[in-house]
């Protein structure tokens, strides 16, 4: 089986539920996905046990500049544009 490995700098656009969204450029990040308490800087968990932490998305809009959010279950598809990019050395 081979891998669909997306480059998360190629991402220009995300597909959620309300629609496609354009990102700004280089903005598209994967990541441990939490809420946040203010202060103190505390993770919000749904069980308060074992402290779950899903993988999630964040990326700039590039229409309003708003900051969007939320588990990567949620992307039905991303578009993206092959850039060259240099081999790590």
């Amino acid at each position: 089986m081979v891998s669909l490995g997306i480059h998360i700098d190629d991402v220009t656009k995300v597909l959620l539920p309300d629609g496609w969204h354009d990102v700004r450029e280089h903005s598209f990040d994967v990541a441990a996905y939490d809420y946040m308490l203010l202060p103190p800087d505390t993770r919000v968990s749904f069980d308060k046990e074992n402290l779950i932490t899903e993988y999630g998305f964040t990326f700039t809009d590039s229409e309003d500049g708003a900051k969007v959010a939320g588990p990567v279950t949620s992307i039905m598809a991303v578009k993206m544009i092959h850039r060259h990019h240099e081999a790590s050395q």
